[in-house]
């Protein structure tokens, strides 16, 4: 300012040098309200004068960045302040951490959120000349489902299986039947696993597969498929199960035993071909002295064999009533007939 015939000035009680009858000084400004007094004299006068001056700090530049929604069990939040700013953060009004802001003002705190849920943070930020400054935080975690695919057949005719299937790298795998554990893998690194299973037996099989990792929920698939026997299968099955009916027993009503699937073993009393047809008339009962020359069955084949009378075969085939045909001596006689599919 300026001042005239003034020999002192003081400006809140400090003593400032006057020059030309002008003068300057600094003041120390505290936030709020600060009372200015100039005060001036001579030997005859003296002046006075108060001013208020307001102090605002200007607000500080808070920033943060982050994802409202995670997966993860830990997360960095970052944010921008002044540089050598105080970054103080609070969880559920305790202090949680604090760090100074670099010389660009970057800032971060790596935040443990493993369990779901909701996390509420407040972060402050202070500086000295600055305005404190607030913000809230609220982040939600999730727990996400173990990614899980099983794939397989609906249908199979071998007996063993593979079982397929992808998860998280890593992640411990588990086949169960029935709520029973069967066995137990790891994923590989590109999340790939299999499980053998035996399926010797034709039928319907129902398995549950469980993947579990650590920061996943646990996923389970079911698998079902069908084991069908293949057509040799089938044959041997049969084959297995094909009854021995005694030859009285299929003598006297054969008609009763059709449809049955039987196996005979006997000795060839007669061989025929004909047509692409064979028909051989088979003793089937054994005796000390060989073969009954009266328990005979009729056999009727499609196709040829290298057979010939008085080989010992075994035949497979179906019960199909009984079979009558005139014997050279003019006769008609009846036998079981048996539509065989395999002699051997």
């Amino acid at each position: 300012g300026t001042v005239e015939h003034a020999d002192q000035l003081k400006v809140n009680g400090k003593n400032v040098t006057i020059k030309e009858d002008s003068f300057s000084t600094d003041v120390v400004l505290e936030e709020g309200e600060n009372p200015i007094v100039i005060y001036a004299n001579n030997e005859e006068y003296s002046k006075e004068l108060k001013y208020e001056v307001m102090r605002a700090y200007p607000p500080i530049d808070l920033n943060i960045s982050y994802d409202s929604h995670i997966e993860v069990p830990s997360y960095t939040l970052k944010g921008t302040v002044q540089p050598g700013a105080t970054v103080i953060l609070n969880k559920d009004g305790t202090k949680n951490g604090e760090v100074t802001a670099d010389a660009n003002g970057i800032f971060s705190f790596k935040l443990d959120t493993k369990a779901e849920g909701t996390y509420n943070y407040v972060v402050d930020a202070n500086k000295e000349g600055y305005t404190e400054e607030h913000l809230n935080i609220s982040i939600n975690r999730t727990i996400p489902n173990i990614p899980l695919t099983v794939t397989n057949d609906s249908q199979i005719q071998a007996p063993s299986y593979t079982i397929k299937g992808k998860t998280e790298p890593g992640a411990t795998v588990t086949i169960m039947k029935d709520g029973k554990k069967l066995d137990q893998a790891t994923a590989g690194k590109d999340g790939t696993f299999s499980f053998n299973v035996n399926t010797k037996e034709k039928g319907e099989y129902k398995y549950t597969i469980k993947a579990t990792k650590e920061n996943f929920k646990e996923q389970t698939k079911e698998v079902a498929f069908t084991r069908t026997l293949s057509a040799k299968e089938e044959a041997q099955a049969k084959r297995a199960n094909a009854k021995t009916i005694s030859f009285d027993k299929l003598n006297k009503n054969p008609d009763r035993y059709k449809g049955e699937y039987v196996k005979y073993r006997g000795e060839i009393v007669q061989i025929m071909e004909s047509d692409g047809m064979t028909a051989i008339r088979l003793s089937i009962t054994p005796t000390s002295y060989g073969w009954s020359v009266s328990d005979i069955i009729y056999v009727a084949y499609l196709g040829y064999t290298d057979f010939v009378d008085e080989d010992v075969v075994t035949i497979y085939g179906e019960v199909n009533g009984s079979f009558t045909y005139t014997s050279q001596a003019g006769w008609d006689i009846t036998l079981p007939l048996v539509i065989a599919d395999s002699i051997e």
